[in-house]
């Protein structure tokens, strides 16, 4: 029985949204986001910068939900969601963790991500600085690994500036590294991540500081 073998009760009657697993030769992704106004979107590009999938928002409201039109360029598929701004709760103790949250179509991004058998690890990869590091399984099976970047997140890019604000990792930005040829789901992780606080599949910081299993 494998590592991640059990963790998983699937609910029979639940169709999942994604597409499913399906294997290819590994690669390396690069997911973006446009930081420059309050409707950020998303994308996300292969090495030669072509977009393979993204979310533009199609519908701005600052307390409502954001309306995003999320663009599979690879199948030629377009699904409308809503997008909730983020929620941050604070609580006044050193043993409560922290929790940061978005909701996707009126539910909870992480109580979403585990109802379609998501599992995320977190934890640091050691270099010039301490990387924050995602490792996505679904059903147990790997499905990807996303490095928090600089805004540079080509690695040509970064090579070319030079400059340390470069290396140290932004929200929003990530280096994939997956087999998956579909990337509806590997999108939206990412996705989760760039749009909230979050360090953890469960909206806190206490998987990547401690590793803690949930």
């Amino acid at each position: 029985m494998g590592l991640f073998d059990g963790l998983f009760k699937k609910n029979e009657d639940y169709v999942s949204p994604y597409a499913p697993s399906e294997k290819g030769e590994e690669r390396k992704l690069y997911f973006l986001s446009d930081l420059g106004t309050v409707k950020i979107g998303h994308q996300l590009e292969d090495a030669s910068r072509n977009t393979l999938y993204e979310a533009v928002v199609t519908k701005f409201s600052p307390i409502g939900a954001i309306e995003m039109d999320f663009i599979d360029h690879m199948n030629n598929k377009t699904t409308h969601h809503k997008v909730g701004h983020e929620v941050d709760v604070e609580y006044d103790s050193i043993f409560i963790d922290n929790r940061s949250t978005i909701k996707l179509d009126g539910e909870d991004i992480w109580k979403h991500l585990k109802k379609n058998n998501v599992k995320i690890e977190s934890s640091f990869t050691k270099g010039k600085v301490l990387t924050p590091t995602y490792t996505a399984y679904r059903d147990g099976e790997l499905i990807a690994v996303l490095e928090a970047t600089g805004k540079d997140v080509h690695e040509e890019d970064e090579e070319a500036g030079g400059k340390l604000s470069n290396i140290v990792p932004v929200r929003g930005f990530y280096r994939i590294t997956t087999r998956e040829k579909n990337l509806d789901l590997v999108f939206v992780i990412a996705m989760a991540f760039a749009r909230t606080n979050s360090n953890d599949d469960a909206g806190g910081n206490f998987g990547l500081l401690f590793g803690k299993k949930k």
